[in-house]
């Protein structure tokens, strides 16, 4: 196939890359396939893990939460079916233990702090007129006031007919819409990547009076961000944050394809027949 010749190509082959400078179309085409294809492999993992988080998720709920129904109206929290305070402590994989306490009756202020056993507790606290949300380890306390709520009324059935939902099509849609915005993003993220890029690259290429525009530049900067979005998503995969070095890749094929003496028109055919894998 085209893209995968494409991709394979971008990943080192800078003579190859800029024998491509000219070839606007092809190499816009090539940039969508390769943001489709990064935005595929990014929410896969999600794809895979949503059932086994929504049914963790709905287990927990039958076995630690009561039955309950809540309504906000005129801005006030009413909880029916639930004694209170309710409080409940839950541990994380790291170890990090998080209270939930709801307590819509005591007419007195109330501070999270005092439900936390540790410094590094999360709390959260629900009241008649709103919610906090406090991390630990001197995490900055979130407060959200129910006035701009809009009225409604929920119970715990409604809450696991929720989760059954995002088993089946919901989650799917989400997953979709996901999707869609990470390649949207990930389109645009990179066309202001290689413009920025694609400038200086181009100052230099005047300073060394390389016969390049900057029109040439960019385009051949679509190609160039192959192995700069790999090494992203790798990072991503193994949690190794790793900035510098995508740019110095970046940086390093663009520099290559510019300073290597250019073909002729008619070497250049030669060229891209020789890399070009036999069919």
């Amino acid at each position: 196939m085209e893209f995968i010749r494409k991709f394979y190509h971008s990943l080192y082959d800078y003579r190859w890359i800029a024998a491509q400078k000219n070839e606007v179309g092809k190499n816009w085409q090539y940039l969508l396939f390769l943001c489709l294809f990064f935005a595929f492999l990014t929410v896969l993992p999600a794809l895979w893990a949503m059932p086994k988080i929504v049914q963790r998720g709905q287990d927990y709920l039958n076995k630690n939460i009561p039955d309950f129904s809540v309504e906000i109206k005129d801005g006030k929290l009413v909880v029916d079916k639930l004694d209170q305070p309710f409080i409940r402590e839950v541990v994380g994989d790291k170890n990090e233990r998080t209270v939930m306490v709801v307590d819509t009756v005591t007419t007195s202020t109330l501070d999270a702090s005092s439900f936390a056993k540790s410094d590094t507790d999360n709390v959260i606290l629900v009241t008649k007129d709103g919610f906090v949300l406090r991390g630990g380890e001197g995490s900055k306390t979130e407060i959200q006031n129910f006035k701009n709520f809009p009225s409604g009324k929920w119970d715990r059935s409604m809450l696991l007919g929720w989760f059954d939902k995002l088993r089946g099509g919901w989650g799917y849609g989400f997953t979709a819409i996901l999707f869609v915005f990470i390649f949207v993003t990930t389109v645009l993220g990179e066309m202001v990547y290689i413009a920025f890029m694609s400038l200086w690259i181009w100052i230099i290429a005047r300073v060394a009076k390389r016969n390049w525009n900057y029109s040439q530049i960019f385009h051949m900067g679509l190609l160039i961000v192959t192995l700069p979005l790999v090494l992203r998503l790798i990072s991503v995969f193994l949690n190794v944050n790793v900035p510098i070095l995508h740019s110095a890749v970046y940086w390093l094929l663009a520099l290559l394809a510019i300073f290597w003496q250019n073909p002729v028109a008619s070497d250049v055919v030669e060229v891209d027949k020789a890399v070009a894998p036999s069919e």
